[in-house]
């Protein structure tokens, strides 16, 4: 599991404000948040999230704009906590990955804020859905060392190229995958490793018309079949044979 003090802080401290924001018991939130960056380096974007009352009986859900009528909440005060809340949001655009950790875990960092990530050789498995929705993310570094990439762990990012290293034996279903062609921003994928045991459907599908995906040459005539007849790029995308 990945112990990265800093990121774990962040994760308590918005935990600790959404259970001072809504005060009473709930079963289940679902929060969305957004972290754009202008060309003056000016962050902006929005935060909504909502909640289901712990009930017996089923009710409907309560968004945080409701909060401070339905409990008599100064609004001045709820705002400042709102704010507060955002900016530990903000926060999680940056993150680092230690040397010496091993794991990182199912959806440690998914869709929060992040633009690029580097993961060090120590890393051996990404856990599934470690990054999905990360969709300002454009850059991930991935050091020999990477063994497993599970399900969903780079799903609906934004990255525009990985390269996969020669230490990995297993991809997971989903790996790279965004839901739809016209929102794939997936130009290049350069895959090293010549062990690669076991395959998951779909690992890059749903991709571009432009896609290229370079694989070693010793390996390129069975990479190839696995790609195209189970991860949809029977009509589309280039596989190239590299000697490495």
């Amino acid at each position: 599991m990945l112990e990265n003090p800093n990121i774990t802080r962040i994760y308590e401290e918005i935990r600790n404000i959404i259970f001072y924001m809504i005060p009473e018991k709930w079963d289940s939130i679902y929060l969305y948040a957004t972290v754009i960056s202008n060309e003056k380096n000016q962050e902006n974007g929005e935060m909504f999230f909502y909640y289901f009352p712990k009930s017996i009986l089923r009710k409907n859900p309560i968004n945080v704009y409701q909060i401070p009528q339905k409990f008599n909440i100064e609004e001045g005060e709820y705002l400042q906590l709102t704010n507060q809340l955002y900016n530990l949001i903000k926060k999680l655009k940056k993150a680092t990955i230690e040397k010496g950790v091993k794991n990182i875990s199912d959806g440690m960092f998914r869709a929060t804020a992040l633009k690029n990530i580097t993961i060090p050789g120590s890393v051996t498995k990404i856990g599934e859905d470690a990054f999905s929705y990360c969709q300002n993310l454009k850059k991930a570094t991935l050091h020999e060392g990477v063994k497993k990439i599970s399900k969903d762990a780079f799903s609906n990012t934004a990255l525009e190229e990985i390269t996969i290293p020669s230490t990995v034996t297993k991809l997971g279903k989903n790996a790279f995958r965004w839901e739809s062609t016209e929102k794939s921003s997936l130009k290049k994928v350069v895959i090293r490793s010549k062990n690669i045991k076991k395959w998951g459907t779909m690992v890059f599908g749903a991709t571009r018309d432009d896609l290229v995906i370079y694989v070693p040459q010793s390996k390129k005539a069975e990479y190839e079949k696995i790609l195209r007849s189970t991860n949809g790029l029977a009509f589309h995308a280039k596989i190239v044979g590299k000697n490495w």
